[in-house]
């Protein structure tokens, strides 16, 4: 339900590799949230392409669970600066 934030951290990882300064979330709500744990914890923004219908990719609102426990929160920096959605 919650994006474990040691996959936050590996994703954001393998992203200052790669030399990113952003991050396209192609999927469902589930990878949007991790766009956003990553926006939350890192400042990268966020373009959101959803394949399907969530609805998270327009709210500010993020889930990220650390030590076991699940939080929830609202924070503009998550809310993606673009979504496209493309219904064919």
């Amino acid at each position: 339900m919650h994006v474990p934030i040691e996959t936050v951290r590996d994703a954001q990882r393998f992203a200052t590799k790669a030399g990113a300064d952003g991050c396209i979330a192609v999927g469902g709500g589930s990878t949007t949230g991790l766009g956003k744990a990553i926006a939350l914890e890192y400042g990268t923004p966020i373009i959101a392409l959803p394949t399907t219908y969530a609805g998270s990719e327009m709210t500010p609102v993020w889930g990220l669970t650390a030590d076991g426990v699940k939080k929830t929160g609202r924070d503009p920096r998550v809310l993606p600066t673009s979504v496209i959605y493309d219904p064919n």
